[in-house]
């Protein structure tokens, strides 16, 4: 529901609220399953489909997890039912020629933040996969067929048996997958001040100030995740610095941790910016647009369609060592747009009263563009050798220098900064350089159109269209190789810094169309 309330004749109140509701992800048949780390549960959802079996190797391999059938509905957890957004606005004149305006707005989203993964079907009991290879010792070199082949239990028969009819009833692999039984559904709370003049020439000018504040956020993860150590023990891995390990003495035991994929809804982030925009409006025959923002946004998540090159959690076991400047942080924005009807034809200031025939061919033409001018995105520097399990290992900045800073001759595809900056970790250590600490390569792009009219009568006319993107073909590099381990002092490719490739479909476009109104 929205009301307007004109206060006074300078002073507009807009106000609203809305109420959304979403569903959790389901499945027609009940075929996905959720795995509760806290209790060590796996849910198998009420359905047709709730007794499906568990692969034989289950029990012997996870003794401690409880298996719950039937208890939960479909959707797996609770409806969100709590997503109430108030809307404020205010718009005040100030004199004739400028308003100021203030909004305020809470805004909640659903699944599209959660894609595909992790997928609670992929979890056991409703996808599995089943190895069938050959038993350990058997050479490769040996035919299914072939008596020395024992264990070859895919072919029991050789060649001409074909497949076990018992292959869904084999062990198999388990992984889990779940999502958190609070889980709530994504907030953004919105706020702006802006100023808009009206300017001479039928333009105007706005500048405000943007923000936002983002509150549970999807975050996909391991919610059994390995503590951080500094070691040269070999014996300690990933696995056992999880918080929850197999009981001792059970060699047929698994990882819970290994493979597990959990989706919850602890993300957040902050968002900041000054923009300014100068609009005209149409006429005399010209239209344009041009658009600046300078901004920030942090967050210590993102989604599944969205990522920076290294980005990861420097402590696995606390989420907030991930905040820092968001995959999707574009420092500095300027955007052009503009539209141009060439004053040439019939009617037109120039050449008002030519032939139709001079017309059809030199007259109304109309002149299109969009300038894009933006810098790089965010991303991190990644070593591999850092001593002992770290959930991110970095290199070390070293002190007084800016790993981000351009070489002695400036930045160019074959060094986009100066790897002499940053050097390996110190022992025992995951390194110590910040996330997001370097930028990407910026983008430069002219899409340019050229329309042309044909009326044919007063309902019926062609357009002719010849559109180009990117039309001076500059280059949109790549973000550079971000793995110190490239480096060729450290008996790499000697790739790192460098910037071997461009973004697909980046490169120049062209296409021709005509388009039949009636």
């Amino acid at each position: 529901m929205q009301d307007d309330w004109k206060v006074s004749p300078r002073l507009t109140i807009n106000l609203g609220l809305r109420y959304e509701l979403w569903s959790p992800i389901d499945e027609r048949f009940g075929r996905q399953a959720n795995f509760d780390l806290q209790s060590l549960t796996l849910f198998i959802p009420k359905g047709t489909n709730q007794d499906t079996p568990l692969p034989p190797n289950f029990a012997a391999a996870f003794p401690s997890i409880t298996v719950s059938r039937g208890q939960v509905p479909s959707t797996l957890i609770p409806w969100d039912k709590h997503d109430f957004g108030p809307r404020v606005g205010a718009a005040y004149r100030i004199g004739d020629k400028t308003v100021l305006r203030v909004g305020f707005g809470m805004f909640y989203g659903g699944e599209e933040n959660q894609g595909g993964s992790p997928n609670r079907g992929e979890g056991v009991p409703f996808n599995e996969t089943v190895q069938l290879a050959r038993a350990n010792g058997i050479s490769s070199f040996v035919g299914v067929s072939m008596p020395q082949c024992t264990g070859c239990n895919y072919f029991p028969n050789g060649l001409t048996g074909g497949y076990p009819t018992n292959v869904f009833t084999l062990p198999a692999p388990v992984s889990f997958r779940g999502v958190q039984s609070d889980f709530r559904n994504p907030l953004v709370q919105k706020w702006n001040f802006v100023v808009q003049r009206e300017l001479p020439g039928a333009m105007s000018l706005e500048v405000g100030y943007e923000g936002n504040h983002s509150s549970h956020q999807v975050v996909l993860w391991n919610s059994d995740p390995a503590a951080n150590i500094g070691t040269t023990n070999s014996a300690i891995t990933t696995e056992t610095q999880r918080e929850i390990l197999p009981p001792p003495n059970c060699p047929l035991c698994s990882s819970i941790g290994n493979g597990l994929s959990m989706t919850s809804s602890f993300g957040y982030g902050n968002y900041a910016a000054l923009s300014t925009k100068l609009e005209k409006r149409f006429s005399k025959g010209l239209q344009f647009l041009m658009a600046y923002t300078w901004s920030h946004a942090l967050a210590n998540s993102g989604t599944p369609l969205s990522g920076s090159g290294g980005l990861g959690t420097p402590d696995p076991t606390n989420f907030a060592s991930e905040y820092s400047s968001a995959s999707w942080d574009i420092r500095h924005n300027f955007t052009s747009a503009f539209v141009y009807a060439v004053p040439f034809g019939r009617g037109k200031p120039l050449g008002g009263n030519m032939n139709r025939i001079v017309d059809t061919i030199a007259g109304n033409w109309q002149l299109n563009g969009v300038v894009t001018m933006r810098t790089g995105v965010p991303y991190t520097l990644r070593y591999n050798g850092c001593q002992g399990v770290w959930g991110a290992c970095r290199p070390d900045a070293i002190s007084g220098m800016d790993p981000n800073a351009a070489p002695s001759t400036g930045r160019d595809p074959s060094q986009w900064f100066n790897i002499a900056n940053v050097t390996t970790p110190a022992a025992l250590t995951g390194g110590n350089l910040g996330l997001q600490s370097q930028t990407g390569p910026p983008t430069r792009t002219l899409d340019l159109s050229i329309f042309k009219d044909f009326r044919f009568t007063e309902r019926i006319r062609m357009q002719f269209r010849a559109e180009s993107f990117n039309l001076a073909n500059t280059p949109v590099f790549k973000t550079p190789d971000n793995n110190l381990q490239d480096a060729k002092s450290l008996g790499g490719n000697g790739n790192f810094g460098k910037i071997t490739g461009t973004l697909d479909g980046s490169e120049r476009h062209i296409q021709l169309s005509l388009r039949l109104r009636f």
